[in-house]
């Protein structure tokens, strides 16, 4: 049997991302280099890293801890996947955080193109609980919630585990659990 090899990137609530910041001595932050100078939804100054292994050439600078976390309650706000990525080379250690938005980030624009791996969490809906109100329809980048005639319909293959929807649910009926 092959063992799966990670890609890069993968999916992680808020939650898991900042516990990710925080277990961190050093937080650099850096240009995206794939965020769209059109992009609608934020600026392009919140590619996170940990080390300077694997960086791009951008101009880097140092966050304090209260500072990633602004940052990343920035991106929470302007409703942002966060997509750690490992390193490059062997893709077993995580050296920083990506904040994607379906609006120019290249993964939602191609995901064929850079593949991602799905988080640890997942969503749990509770339907009877649910009020069809399809506001976590628009919060699902990845196609997982979908409005049916008037009724929420879910594919949780499709849930990579970012728990945007959680955000958004008037009724609190969705919480995120271990995959």
């Amino acid at each position: 049997m092959t063992e799966k090899k990670n890609h890069c990137h993968y999916v992680a609530t808020y939650d898991q991302a900042k516990a990710l910041l925080e277990a961190r001595e050093q937080v650099l932050v850096d240009n995206c280099g794939c965020r769209q100078p059109s992009c609608k939804r934020s600026h392009k100054r919140l590619c996170v890293w940990f080390t300077q292994e694997d960086r791009g050439k951008g101009s880097v600078d140092p966050l304090t801890q209260a500072q990633a976390i602004e940052l990343l309650e920035y991106a929470h706000k302007q409703r942002l996947v966060a997509r750690p990525f490992r390193d490059f080379a062997t893709h077993t250690r995580t050296n920083g955080i990506c904040f994607c938005c379906d609006d120019c980030c290249a993964y939602f624009v191609n995901p064929k193109g850079e593949p991602c791996d799905k988080g640890e969490s997942i969503e749990q809906t509770n339907l009877p609980e649910c009020t069809d109100c399809g506001q976590c329809e628009a919060a699902c980048y990845f196609g997982a919630r979908k409005m049916v005639d008037g009724k929420l319909a879910l594919d949780r293959e499709k849930c990579y585990g970012c728990g945007l929807c959680t955000d958004v649910c008037p009724t609190n009926c969705i919480t995120m659990v271990q995959r």
